[in-house]
């Protein structure tokens, strides 16, 4: 288990219930862009699992995977600060609340991609190793 648990937990139960919130609040006015949609919801599915993988310490997909899906979090993520045109006073307000808000996801993100490769590289010690084969014949 790692530290502050209790915090970390608080703060999954809160982005999970603010995100939804704001999938139900903001439907009606997205209108039909529905790959800014799709986006965002990976983004959350992948935050999401990421937070709970790196709460509870649970593997889920592998090193590989995870360190593909961060990447490719960290893109998306870019390029949709990078979509906001116009820099006015309500897009600066709007960017740093939302970055203050994913900012302990995405530190889950990669602190979880760390346990996952340091979870790879103690299996590949541990097969190396000859502690669990069987004594030699003679």
């Amino acid at each position: 288990m790692i530290k502050n648990n209790k915090i970390w937990v608080a703060y999954f139960i809160f982005f999970i219930g603010l995100t939804l919130i704001e999938y139900v609040y903001s439907y009606p006015y997205e209108g039909e862009n529905l790959i800014a949609r799709s986006t965002d919801f990976f983004c959350f599915i992948l935050l999401a699992t990421a937070l709970y993988g790196y709460i509870y310490s649970k593997v889920i997909f592998t090193a590989l995977i995870w360190l593909v899906l961060k990447y490719m979090y960290l893109f998306l993520f870019v390029f949709s600060i990078s979509s906001y045109g116009a820099i006015t006073k309500e897009n600066i307000i709007i960017l740093f609340a939302t970055v203050i808000f994913l900012l302990p996801a995405i530190i889950a993100l990669f602190k979880y991609t760390m346990f996952m490769n340091k979870q790879k590289s103690n299996k590949k010690l541990n097969m190396n190793s000859d502690a669990d084969a069987p004594p030699p014949v003679n």
